[in-house]
C-alpha cells in the first residue's frame, strides 16, 4: 500500500518533497527548528540521541502468543444489580421540601447554621 499524500486527499505520494518544504521560508527544506511554531523561550530541552545500547540478554518479546487469562474478582459471587423497590420506604426530606431552610442556608449572615464542610451543616453553639 502507497503512502498517502497529506496535503491532497485523494493522491498517493509521488515524492514531490512538497510536505518537507519550511513553512517561513520556501527555498528552505524544513530542520526541526520550530520557528514556524514560535518556540522561542526555553521551556523544553533538546535530547540528542546518538545511538541505543541494548544488553546482550535482551529478548524481544512474543506479543502473538495467548495470554493466560486470570481471576482478579474481589468477591466469589457476582455483581447483581441495586434494586431499586426497597429505597421507596426511605423517609427522604429535600432541602426545598422544608419551609424556610433554603432560605437559611442562603442566608450568608446566619447565625444559626454553620457549614463545616462542602454540604455539611451543623447548629452553631449559643453560648459563643
Amino acid at each position: 500500500m502507497e503512502k498517502q499524500c497529506i496535503f491532497h486527499i485523494n493522491k498517493n505520494c509521488d515524492g514531490c518533497n512538497e510536505c518537507d518544504v519550511c513553512d517561513l521560508d520556501q527555498n528552505k527544506i524544513c530542520d526541526s527548528c520550530g520557528d514556524c511554531l514560535e518556540i522561542t523561550n526555553n521551556d523544553y530541552k533538546k535530547v540528542i540521541v546518538d545511538d541505543i545500547y541494548e544488553s546482550k540478554d535482551f529478548e524481544e518479546e512474543d506479543f502473538s502468543k495467548k495470554a493466560e487469562l486470570r481471576d482478579y474478582r474481589i468477591f466469589n459471587e457476582d455483581y447483581k444489580y441495586l434494586d431499586t423497590s426497597d429505597d421507596e420506604d426511605l423517609n427522604v426530606e429535600f432541602i426545598e421540601d422544608i419551609e424556610g431552610l433554603s432560605e437559611l442556608l442562603e442566608d450568608t449572615e446566619n447565625t444559626v447554621l454553620e457549614e463545616i464542610s462542602p454540604g455539611l451543616f451543623v447548629l452553631k453553639d449559643p453560648k459563643k
